[in-house]
């Protein structure tokens, strides 16, 4: 850290908050601390959902870092929320502003914002399950066992190895995305484009004439649930451009 300790944003606001140092001092800071480069480390972990499960260990190895470098680390957590586990509750109307899969481009925004040097460490991902089998298709794994068309156990043998790993879940739900595909994320320019297909790098116009075929083929799924509560949800769940309700 080469930056003069008496240009660090943290230091100035020392010479005018004289309220922050006994804060911090109250929460086992020391003297020396107060003095040296302050760096946020904000996460989203939590124990909602394996997505962030394992952020805890992450954050030690990056304030160890931050120690190491002669830095100070302020650790803060803001967790989010998994639509796998909220599914059929009213959480799925909180959904767009949180969720796992948003975590990511929640802080690659904010950093933009915020326009001050930042880091940004992915969490990784999920392991593959046995036969590659994700848990998003223990729903209508879930419909075959209520009608008879699969043993219980089998669908107790998935619940036990779809997530055998910390980290975002292996599938890829976004719309008109598909396993494969590679994403470049654009935070100056607030895009998100596919730039791949099947683990390549294609030109745009190639990409283009994948994503229309994708739109041309694509049809709307028939109700997995024609009774129950997750019949009530299908119908009453607004599509994600409207915003996801519960009424």
């Amino acid at each position: 850290m080469t930056q003069s300790r008496d240009q660090l944003r943290s230091q100035r606001l020392r010479l005018i908050n004289h309220q922050g140092d006994a804060l911090r001092l109250g929460m086992n800071w020391t003297e020396e601390d107060l003095g040296k480069p302050q760096v946020l480390v904000d996460s989203a972990y939590g124990q909602g959902h394996p997505g962030t499960f394992h952020f805890r260990e992450l954050i030690e190895e990056v304030s160890n870092g931050i120690f190491e470098a002669g830095g100070k680390p302020g650790v803060f957590a803001v967790s989010d929320i998994c639509d796998g586990v909220v599914q059929a509750t009213s959480g799925m109307s909180y959904l767009l502003i949180s969720g796992n899969d948003k975590s990511v481009p929640a802080h690659l925004l904010a950093i933009a914002r915020c326009d001050i040097p930042a880091i940004h460490l992915p969490g990784g991902t999920q392991l593959n399950a046995p036969d590659y089998v994700a848990s998003n298709k223990l729903w209508s794994m879930g419909a075959e066992v209520e009608r008879g068309d699969v043993p219980k156990q089998d669908l107790e043998i998935a619940q036990r190895g779809v997530c055998p790993t910390c980290g975002a879940c292996q599938f890829m739900g976004s719309a008109s995305t598909g396993d494969g595909d590679l994403i470049s994320i654009d935070v100056p320019r607030r895009r998100l484009d596919i730039v791949g297909v099947a683990g390549e790098t294609r030109d745009p116009e190639e990409i283009d004439e994948v994503l229309a075929e994708r739109r041309r083929i694509w049809q709307p799924p028939r109700p997995r649930h024609e009774t129950g509560i997750l019949s009530l949800y299908s119908r009453v769940a607004r599509a994600a451009a409207e915003g996801a309700s519960i009424t």
